[in-house]
């Protein structure tokens, strides 16, 4: 009598270092909050600098865990983003779609996020307070044209209730993990 025995091929969890990048108040921390907690608050507190959020997920056979770095958008502080950004498999950059100002500001974001990071790295352009409905400024034509020019991928997302959240990062994952080719 013969015994089959089987293995299964085991896989270490990797990282990828997310940047989560744009002017302030438009929703990074909200964004990011949603994604690795669940949760979404209506009390503001301004990011001073950068917060830290983490969470694990499983793309095929690969076990991964995103370390998101939502960062403040203060121009201030601009001496430290290049630290920031070191090291960085992936980046979003946020805007509002009920405020101009914060999608006109995207081509400033994403010249730094290139000018720090390695070329080619994924980065998502994300509209964010989808839900606010009678208040957006931005259209989807618009942000998805610009988008598009650029090489990046676009998602409107709600934080409040949390359309699309899940999609941006777990699509980012995806994309870092194709670009590592692991």
């Amino acid at each position: 009598m013969t015994t089959k025995t089987t293995t299964k091929k085991k896989h270490k969890e990797v990282l990828f270092k997310v940047v989560v990048i744009g002017q302030g108040r438009v929703g990074k921390t909200s964004l990011a909050r949603r994604y690795c907690e669940g949760s979404f608050t209506t009390s503001y507190h301004t990011t001073l600098g950068l917060d830290l959020f983490s969470k694990s997920l499983t793309i095929g056979d690969q076990k991964i865990k995103l370390l998101i770095w939502d960062t403040g958008g203060q121009e201030k502080l601009g001496q430290l983003h290049s630290f920031w950004y070191r090291g960085a498999t992936g980046g979003v950059i946020v805007f509002s779609l009920c405020e101009k100002n914060s999608f006109y500001n995207v081509e400033k974001w994403l010249d730094e996020l290139k000018s720090y990071t390695t070329p080619g790295i994924p980065t998502f352009l994300v509209g964010n307070k989808s839900d606010l409905k009678d208040q957006i400024k931005v259209s989807t034509v618009e942000a998805e044209e610009y988008a598009k020019k650029r090489g990046m991928e676009y998602f409107e997302t709600s934080a409040k209730d949390g359309t699309n959240v899940e999609d941006v990062f777990k699509v980012l994952a995806k994309r870092i993990r194709e670009n590592a080719k692991i």
